[in-house]
């Protein structure tokens, strides 16, 4: 009895020191992975940005009113008719252009309904800050506010078209800045969404000019005016031109956004466990059992934090390859990690793999998107510029070098090239085109590379801007 009694006082105190080194190695690991973290925040701290989303949500509320156009942007989108009497909106004609013939009646209802609010968005444009009320962290909030800045968007377009298919070349270029002012305040919310959205919005302005560049009518020239059109000032046209090509607030918006999308994932790490983080419905209902839930969250706690740090420093990464001046220099910035398919790199990782591959990688697309839409931005001004070119010559350039310093204070880069070229220009091509060499930084001389099954290979093909409207496929 008295063995017995004494081996299990053994396996008891054995037990318990298991049970106490295994506790002092959670507490040492668990420090270690904050210390780690806390290196991390300081080094944000020493380089003045903005770490948790309390901080970028006081800077929104001290904004002041007079000086806020997304005051005037919201009461303009509350004000905003969206449909007319018969239920046409905006995304009837965004969708079928033939409804600016059959629906010339609905065209021009939106038009007057909507009077006031094209005033209000003209006010806002003239504010020089951006604070919306919705706050950094509140997602329900900013899905219903991406449908309501789309719709809004939309009518936007549906303006900038409806004034250049009746001849009202001064209200179309007019609403072009009032459009590009629009998506850039939608931008400068600091959630990850937002600027991704204002691309998406900005793009519509793209092919606006893609569509009716060229025969965009200028004031002050002879030749370019009929008494059935109200030519565009050249002065408007030239500022447009200096809008698109400044990519100040483009920049500024998408830095922070990765920087904002940084403090969401520090705030998680505040107010969550493990199992909230990876898996709040799914794996917690499937425990079920509290104290459990508990134990495993203080447990891996330090795989969590150890696991938001990459992903923070993989959007610190991103905010800094996003102020770049060229892909391949973005690139750059990247440090492809060893990926793993195994259990244990998976439970390691809870944030930064998931089954389409690592967030990374995610992040990477994100920025060589955001690149794209530069180049984009860049030939839409060039294009505006060749029309100012030719309204004044008669005849479009030789060269894009022709249009410095007129025109252009100095042929804009392209941001996919690999030697530092400028923007790709084919004036006798059929069709005429301004062009960028995509991702692949090889020079496909504007064309589109297709894949075996027709589709556009997004990878190789060229990145075209058709000064005559896109040709139909």
């Amino acid at each position: 009895m008295r063995r017995r009694l004494t081996w299990r006082r053994r396996l008891a105190i054995g037990t318990g020191l298991i049970v106490v080194g295994l506790i002092l190695l959670r507490g040492l690991w668990g420090f270690a992975a904050n210390q780690r973290l806390a290196r991390q925040i300081e080094q944000y701290r020493a380089a003045g940005q903005l770490v948790y989303a309390a901080e970028f949500n006081a800077q929104l509320d001290a904004v002041e009113e007079s000086r806020n156009a997304a005051v005037l942007l919201e009461k303009a989108m509350d004000k905003y008719v969206p449909t007319t009497a018969s239920g046409i909106d905006a995304s009837t004609f965004f969708y079928e252009p033939s409804s600016f013939e059959k629906n010339a009646s609905d065209a021009r209802e939106l038009m007057e309904s909507n009077a006031e609010v094209l005033a209000l968005v003209r006010q806002a444009r003239q504010l020089p800050d951006v604070a919306w009320t919705k706050k950094l962290g509140q997602p329900t909030a900013g899905v219903l506010s991406a449908h309501r800045q789309l719709s809004f968007a939309r009518f936007l377009w549906f303006v900038a078209a409806h004034s250049f298919r009746t001849g009202d070349h001064a209200s179309a270029v007019a609403t072009l800045r009032d459009l590009l002012a629009f998506t850039e305040a939608v931008g400068a919310h600091p959630a990850m969404i937002s600027p991704m959205l204002a691309q998406a919005y900005l793009d519509m302005e793209f092919r606006l000019i893609e569509e009716y560049g060229s025969i965009l009518r200028v004031a002050g020239r002879a030749h370019e005016s009929e008494e059935t059109l109200t030519p565009a000032a050249r002065e408007q046209v030239e500022e447009l031109v200096r809008e698109l090509v400044s990519e100040r607030l483009a920049r500024k918006n998408e830095v922070q956004a990765y920087l904002g999308s940084r403090s969401l994932l520090l705030d998680t790490l505040e107010t969550c466990g493990l199992l909230d983080a990876v898996a709040p419905q799914s794996l917690g209902s499937l425990l079920g059992i509290k104290p459990l839930k508990h134990i495993v969250d203080f447990t891996f706690h330090p795989v969590l934090v150890l696991d938001i740090g990459r992903e923070v420093h993989c959007d610190t990464l991103a905010s800094e390859a996003v102020a770049e001046p060229t892909w391949r220099e973005a690139d750059r910035r990247f440090h492809d990690e060893p990926v793993s398919a195994h259990l244990m790199y998976r439970l390691t990782h809870p944030i930064t793999f998931t089954p389409f591959g690592t967030s990374s990688a995610s992040v990477q697309l994100s920025v060589r998107s955001f690149f794209e839409f530069l180049a984009r931005r860049r030939m839409a001004a060039v294009a505006l510029a060749i029309r100012l070119y030719e309204v004044d010559h008669r005849k479009r350039p030789a060269e894009l070098a022709d249009l410095v310093p007129h025109y252009l204070h100095t042929v804009p880069q392209d941001p996919f090239s690999a030697d530092g070229a400028k923007l790709g220009y084919l004036p006798a091509a059929d069709p005429a085109l301004l062009y960028s060499v995509g991702f692949d930084g090889r020079d496909h001389k504007g064309q589109e590379i297709l894949k075996p099954d027709g589709s556009r290979n997004m990878e190789e093909s060229d990145i075209p801007f058709y000064l005559d409207g896109k040709p139909e496929s």
